[in-house]
């Protein structure tokens, strides 16, 4: 059987892995010169198998309510948007009961949980250089109140499979020294020891190197035009240097992803910063308009997407930090 996988970067080439792993002829193509070029290039890295709540919580809405108008708001909605997000915006609030949180937290939890072990396995069968570093992640808080919070939450998903622990302010310090001149503002910490981070780049390119060691074909600098089908199964993948007979295949390509099937991509090496911006509003319902100021500063004016939603970029799922 012959699987092509779409996109070469830490969830293309780790996809790959499994699939020649798993006895399947594996042809990987990427539009850039190398693996792990795009998203995977500017991932922040860090493996986050404790961070797994969903922004659909408890009393978000009100929240978002009281913060519109204000553009320092952690969730910003302007009232503009609001007429062209209506039906997302009931989806969204039908996902902050209490239930569903939960639910949806613990399925976040089992998924990162899976993810942080196959890393781990890969990482110790092939010996991949990535820059890992396993001292956990430190989650600090400035208010008693705050911090009682998050640890329910976690107690919660503790009986889910998640390893964390309490500390206080000193033993904060203890583990990460920066935080001395913070000690006297410190209420204390959440402390998870399994979270890692790495160089999601240099674990791409080291995996896509694996995968080549192992058979898979590795195609370079080489982009979609069109995935045929015949029977409503996916019969070949046309790329701009020719077709592929394919059985099955895998779309792995991260922010380039859209809705159905629509595989031409650009020829841009990397997204800019104005880029990746009107990307993220336009996954809002929302049309970034930025400008060049005098002072060298961008300015940015968002307002109401006038496309309707299916021609609207879709988002890949993003990580977040408090």
């Amino acid at each position: 059987m012959t699987t092509v996988v779409l996109g070469a970067g830490a969830v293309g080439t780790a996809t790959a892995w499994y699939l020649r792993k798993a006895g399947h002829d594996v042809v990987l193509i990427e539009r850039q010169m190398e693996a792990a070029m795009e998203t995977s290039w500017g991932n922040g890295g860090i493996i986050h198998a404790s961070e797994v709540e969903p922004w659909s919580q408890p009393g978000m809405p009100t929240k978002i309510i009281k913060w519109l108008g204000q553009e320092n708001a952690p969730m910003l909605l302007r009232y503009g948007a609001i007429p062209h997000i209506i039906r997302w915006g009931i989806d969204f609030a039908r996902n902050c009961t209490p239930e569903r949180f939960r639910a949806n937290a613990t399925s976040n939890l089992h998924l990162a949980l899976h993810s942080l072990k196959s890393l781990q396995e890969i990482g110790a069968e092939t010996g991949i250089p990535y820059d890992r570093a396993t001292r956990g992640v430190l989650k600090i808080y400035r208010s008693r109140e705050a911090l009682d919070n998050a640890q329910r939450s976690s107690d919660f998903l503790a009986q889910h499979g998640l390893t964390y622990e309490r500390i206080s302010p000193d033993r904060s310090v203890e583990i990460e020294p920066a935080l001395g001149h913070t000690r006297p503002t410190l209420a204390g910490s959440l402390f998870f020891v399994r979270d890692e981070v790495g160089d999601s780049n240099k674990f791409g390119q080291g995996l896509a190197a694996a995968c080549a060691a192992r058979g898979v074909q590795l195609r370079f600098g080489e982009t979609i035009d069109r995935i045929e089908t015949a029977g409503g199964k996916v019969s070949g993948v046309v790329t701009n240097k020719g077709r592929i007979a394919s059985t099955t295949r895998r779309r792995t390509r991260g922010v380039r992803a859209r809705r159905g099937i629509r595989c031409r991509q650009d020829q841009t090496a990397r997204q800019e910063p104005k880029q990746r911006l009107r990307r993220v509003a336009a996954g809002l319902g929302l049309c970034a308009v930025l400008g060049l100021q005098a002072n060298g500063r961008i300015s940015v004016k968002l307002r109401a997407d006038a496309r309707s939603p299916a021609d609207r970029p879709t988002l890949a799922p993003m990580q977040y930090t408090r």
